[in-house]
C-alpha cells in the first residue's frame, strides 16, 4: 500500500494537480478496464466473472457491489486521495445527475480485443466501453452545452487499466499459438492506440495508463505454485511498448498528459507470497479447464 500511495503522489504531481484539503482535485473521473477496476458493470451480465456476493466486499462500506476485491479497488483509492465525493458508479446504475462526476465502465474478464474473456461469458470489451462513454459524453453535452461540456471533460481524470485478460485468455491459456509474444504485443498496442485516440477525441486530456502486473504469479497461469519468469518477462516486454505508447501520445498531443504507471515494479514478484500456500488469509481453488472459481475461503483482515 505504501508504494501505491507514493505512486498516487507522483501521479498527482505529474498531472499538475494541487492537493487542497476539502476540494476535489478533478471535477470528474472516468474509468475503463477489467476486473481490477470493475465496480459492478458485470452484475447483470450472463457471466462467471461476477463479484456481487460474499466474501467480496467484506471490507467495503457498501458491501458486495461487484468489485473483485474485499475492499477498495485501485481507482477507488485514487479517487479518495483526490478528494472525490464518493465512489464512481458503474455505467448501468449511474444516475443522470451523477454522470458529470464520472462513470465506471470497467468490466471483469474484458480486454482490448472483443473476443477476450468469452470463455467465462458476457463482458464489456474496450470498444464497447468506448461506445458507452460516447453515450455519456453526448448526455453531458446536452446537459452542459457543447462548449461547457468540452471544457469540463478536458479537466477530468481518465483511468485505463486493461490488457491482462488479453494475455491470459488469448495467449497463455490458448494453444497452439501462431504468433510470437512480440507480434501479439504489437497487435494489442495498435488496437489500444486506436481506443486511446477515441478517448482523446472525446475530450480526455489527463489519462492514467496502467502497465500490466506479474501475471506469471497467478495460479490460473502457473499451477506449480511458483511465479513464471517467462510470463513476467513477456509482461515486461509489453509494458515497455505500453510506456512507448504513452510517450507517443504526449509527443503528438501537447495539450494532453498521458501517465504510464509501472505496475510490474509496484506489484513486484519479489513482494508477493507464493500464489497459494496453506497459511494464506485467502485460498483460491481454481478449476483450470473451465476458468471457474470453485471455492474461496477468506478470513477478515
Amino acid at each position: 500500500m505504501g508504494l501505491l500511495l507514493v505512486t498516487i503522489a507522483i501521479l498527482v504531481a505529474s498531472l499538475e494537480l494541487n492537493m487542497i484539503n476539502g476540494e476535489p482535485q478533478v471535477p470528474c473521473f472516468f474509468i475503463f478496464g477489467d476486473s481490477l477496476s470493475d465496480s459492478g458493470n458485470n452484475n447483470n451480465l450472463v457471466t462467471l466473472a461476477k463479484a456481487n456476493f460474499l466474501p467480496y466486499g467484506i471490507d467495503f462500506p457498501d458491501g458486495h457491489t461487484g468489485r473483485f476485491t474485499n475492499g477498495r479497488t485501485t481507482v477507488d483509492i485514487i479517487g479518495d486521495h483526490l478528494g472525490l465525493n464518493g465512489y464512481i458508479k458503474a455505467f448501468p446504475i449511474v444516475k443522470e445527475e451523477e454522470i458529470v462526476g464520472g462513470v465506471n465502465y470497467a468490466s471483469g474478464s474484458a480486454g482490448i480485443r472483443a473476443e477476450t474473456g468469452f470463455q467465462v461469458g458476457d463482458r464489456i470489451s474496450m470498444d464497447e466501453q468506448m461506445n458507452n462513454h460516447k453515450e455519456i459524453v453526448s448526455r453531458i453535452s446536452t446537459s452542459l452545452g457543447q462548449n461547457n461540456s468540452a471544457a469540463h471533460l478536458n479537466k477530468c481524470l481518465y483511468s485505463v487499466n486493461v490488457g491482462s485478460n488479453d494475455w491470459m485468455f488469448n495467449y497463455f491459456l490458448k494453444a497452439p499459438q501462431t504468433s510470437t509474444p512480440e507480434a501479439y504485443a504489437g497487435t494489442l498496442i495498435t488496437q489500444l492506440s486506436d481506443q486511446l485516440n477515441t478517448l482523446y477525441d472525446l475530450g480526455a486530456r489527463k489519462v492514467i495508463l496502467f502497465g500490466l502486473g506479474p501475471l506469471g504469479c497467478l495460479p490460473l497461469i502457473n499451477i506449480q505454485g511458483i511465479c513464471s519468469s517467462y510470463v513476467n518477462d513477456v509482461m515486461d516486454m509489453y509494458n515497455i511498448k505500453l510506456k512507448s505508447l504513452a510517450d507517443t501520445f504526449n509527443t503528438n498531443h501537447s495539450d494532453a498528459k498521458f501517465i504510464w504507471i509501472n505496475t510490474l515494479d509496484i506489484v513486484s514478484p519479489n513482494n508477493l507470497p507464493r500464489p497459494w500456500v496453506e497459511d494464506n488469509k485467502c485460498t483460491l481453488l481454481w478449476n483450470i479447464s473451465k476458468y471457474v472459481l470453485q471455492s474461496t475461503q477468506c478470513s477478515m483482515y
